[in-house]
């Protein structure tokens, strides 16, 4: 994957060994700074079909984005767990991991559509980036959020 920020951009299922970088970036974010439980971070939402999209700078992970297929909708996969290492926000790099993981799943022809339940306080963020609203607030570990879909395959 191209990219421009990044050194290094990988893709990688539940088994690789690059999943403890993973689980110790989303305490840091999730658990530690947003206050998230424990059980509501690690609540099963990783799996065998989970894909990790994973950006690293100066050999850190500092960027992760799970992709997961979206169990009720045909041609729909989900993003989750999108998160950017403290001191890199604000600085693209959560905007270029969207566009490198659109850009390969519109490569892989497998799916029409890309879902997320963005945190309300970042809705804007998904809308700059193509993404349009299709659902009402809603609350997940205490945290109000929106569905927001963006098309991969439009002609």
């Amino acid at each position: 994957m191209n990219n421009a920020l990044f050194d290094k951009f990988v893709n990688f299922s539940l088994n690789n060994v690059e999943i403890d970088d993973v689980i110790s970036l989303r305490m840091r974010v999730f658990v530690e700074e947003q206050k998230i439980l424990y059980t509501d971070e690690f609540d099963g939402v990783d799996n065998i079909l989970t894909q990790y999209f994973c950006g690293y700078a100066n050999m850190s992970l500092i960027a992760c984005i799970l992709v997961t297929p979206e169990a009720n909708l045909i041609k729909t996969v989900r993003i989750a767990r999108v998160l950017v290492a403290q001191t890199y926000r604000g600085k693209g790099y959560g905007s270029e991991a969207i566009r490198l993981v659109v850009e390969e799943l519109q490569r892989q022809k497998q799916y029409d559509f890309l879902l997320v339940n963005s945190q309300k306080a970042v809705v804007a963020f998904y809308q700059k980036l193509g993404f349009e609203l299709i659902g009402n607030e809603n609350m997940e570990a205490g945290i109000p959020h929106i569905f927001l879909r963006k098309a991969l395959n439009t002609i």
